[in-house]
C-alpha cells in the first residue's frame, strides 16, 4: 500500500515539475526585453524610435532610444538593462540593473515641478533595483544642466536612495551641485527625506559655497512642505567692498502651505568682519510667522552685535541692540506691539544697559525712520543705582539711530544710540549691495 501512495505522490511531483517547466519554458520563449522595457515607459509605440538592439538571455543593450510627447523630448544614446532570471521565468520580469548613458532630456515648457515629476514617474514605472545615469543633460527652457546620478531601490519597498552631482543653470542661478537622499512616491506627490546638498552657487548677488539639509520635503501639486530645513553658506556679494566673505546660517523648523501659510520656528544669523576688523552679527528668531496677503504676522526677535577692540578713537568694546515683540509688517511699515528694546554696551570694561519698553515700535523702510510710542526706559550702569524715565513718543532715523524727536532727558540715550548707529551703517551697506545686485 505505501508503494502505491509513493508512486502517486511521485507522479504528482513530476506532473507539477512538468507544468512549472512548461510554464517557465513558455515564458522564456516568449520573453522580449525590448517589449517589456518599452511597455513600462508608458509612451505610445509609434512615438518611440529605436536604434540597434542586442539581447542575450536576461541582458538587453540598446544603442539609441528616443521619444517625444507634448513639450518633452528624450534621447538616450545607450541603454544597458539586466533582468532577474527567476523573475523572467515566473512571468514577472524585474529590472535588477539599468544603466543610461548619454541621456538628453529636453523640455521646452516652464522648468519646475512638472519636469521633476515626469522624470520620477519614469523611474517608478521602470522600477529598477539599481539605476546609474551618466552624461545626463537637462535642457529646461533655455537653460542647460549636466549631471550624473545613481539610485538604488531599498529592498521591495517603494523607496529609493539616490545621489546626483553635476552643474546646473536655472533662471539667474547657476553652479555645481552635489545632493542626495531618500525618495518615496505617493499618490499625492513626492516625499524626499534625509535630503543633503552642497553647492558652489552663483545666485546673482550671492556667490559662494552653500550647504543644505532637510529632514523631509514633500512636493505636491507645485507646492513644497518642509520639515526642519537648515542651511549654511559662506559667500561674497558681488557689489560689496569687503575683502572677507559673509557667513549666513539658519534653520526653519517647518513650513506648512495651505489656506493659511505658516512657518514654524525660524532661527537665522549673518556675520561678517568689516575693513576695520570689527565683527558684525545680526540674528533673527521667529515662531508662528504667517503671511496674510502682503502682511506678515507673528513673533519676531532681532538682534545686532558688533565687537571691536578699544582704541584711542573709541572706547567701545562691545555693542548690542536687541528687539522683540509681536510683529506685523509689510513693505511699507513694520510694527512691533509690546516691544522690548535692549541696548547694551561695554565701555572700558564697564557695562552700560538701556532697556526700553514701548506699546508700539514702528519702522518705515522707505523713510528709514522709527517711531516709539508710549513707554519707558531704564538706564543701568555697573555699580550705580538704575535710573527710570518715561516718554509718550520718540522718533529717530535708521540706521544712524539719531533721535529727531525725544524728551530732553534722552540726550544721553541719544549719544549711545548714535555711537551704535555708526556700526549699523555697515549692515545698511550690505543690504544696499544685495538689493542693487538683485535689481541689476
Amino acid at each position: 500500500m505505501p508503494s502505491i501512495w509513493s508512486s502517486r505522490l511521485a507522479l504528482v511531483v513530476v506532473g507539477f515539475l512538468v507544468l512549472v517547466s512548461t510554464f517557465a519554458g513558455w515564458q522564456w520563449l516568449n520573453w522580449s526585453p525590448e517589449r517589456i522595457l518599452l511597455e513600462r515607459l508608458s509612451v505610445a509605440p509609434e512615438a518611440i524610435s529605436l536604434g540597434s538592439t542586442e539581447s542575450d538571455g536576461s541582458m538587453l543593450l540598446l544603442t539609441e532610444l528616443s521619444w517625444q510627447d507634448n513639450n518633452r523630448q528624450v534621447r538616450i544614446q545607450r541603454v544597458e538593462a539586466e533582468f532577474g532570471l527567476l523573475s523572467i521565468l515566473l512571468g514577472r520580469p524585474q529590472l535588477t540593473n539599468l544603466h543610461l548613458d548619454g541621456f538628453e532630456w529636453l523640455d521646452s515648457g516652464a522648468a519646475g515641478m512638472a519636469s521633476l515629476e515626469n522624470a520620477i514617474k519614469i523611474l517608478i514605472v521602470l522600477s529598477p533595483q539599481q539605476l546609474e545615469v551618466t552624461d545626463l543633460n537637462l535642457a529646461l527652457g533655455d537653460h542647460l544642466s549636466q549631471f550624473e546620478g545613481a539610485a538604488r531601490r531599498l529592498g521591495a519597498s517603494d523607496r529609493f536612495q539616490w545621489h546626483l552631482n553635476g552643474w546646473f543653470a536655472l533662471e539667474d542661478h547657476e553652479g555645481s551641485l552635489n545632493l542626495g537622499g531618500s525618495l518615496r512616491p505617493t499618490e499625492a506627490g513626492l516625499i524626499l527625506t534625509s535630503l543633503e546638498a552642497d553647492a558652489d552657487l552663483d545666485l546673482g548677488p550671492l556667490t559662494g559655497r552653500w550647504s543644505l539639509k532637510a529632514r523631509a520635503l514633500t512636493l505636491t501639486a507645485g507646492q513644497a512642505e518642509w520639515d526642519f530645513l537648515s542651511w549654511a553658506g559662506r559667500w561674497q556679494p558681488t557689489n560689496w567692498t569687503l575683502t572677507e566673505s559673509v557667513e549666513w546660517a539658519g534653520g526653519i523648523d517647518a513650513w506648512r502651505p495651505g489656506r493659511l501659510h505658516q512657518f514654524g520656528r525660524i532661527d537665522s544669523a549673518i556675520a561678517f568682519r568689516d575693513d576695520q576688523q570689527q565683527q558684525h552679527r545680526v540674528s533673527l528668531i521667529s515662531s508662528g510667522l504667517s503671511p496674510e496677503g502682503d502682511t506678515y504676522k507673528g513673533s519676531l526677535s532681532l538682534s545686532y552685535r558688533v565687537e571691536r577692540e578699544a582704541s584711542n578713537d573709541t572706547p567701545y568694546e562691545d555693542s548690542t541692540l536687541a528687539l522683540e515683540g509681536r510683529f506685523e509688517g509689510d513693505s511699507r511699515q513694520w510694527r512691533w506691539h509690546n516691544a522690548n528694546l535692549l541696548l547694551g554696551l561695554t565701555i572700558d570694561e564697564q557695562q552700560t544697559r538701556f532697556q526700553l519698553d514701548a506699546g508700539e515700535l514702528r519702522y518705515h523702510p522707505a523713510q528709514q525712520a522709527f517711531h516709539l510710542v508710549d513707554g519707558q526706559w531704564r538706564h543701568d550702569i555697573s555699580g550705580e543705582p538704575p535710573q527710570l524715565y518715561g516718554y509718550s513718543e520718540m522718533r529717530g532715523q535708521w540706521p544712524g539711530l539719531s533721535l529727531t524727536q525725544a524728551p530732553e532727558v534722552a540726550a544721553e540715550l541719544n549719544h549711545y544710540l548714535t555711537e551704535l548707529g555708526t556700526s549699523l551703517e555697515w549692515m545698511n551697506a550690505l543690504q544696499a549691495a544685495l538689493v542693487s545686485a538683485t535689481g541689476s
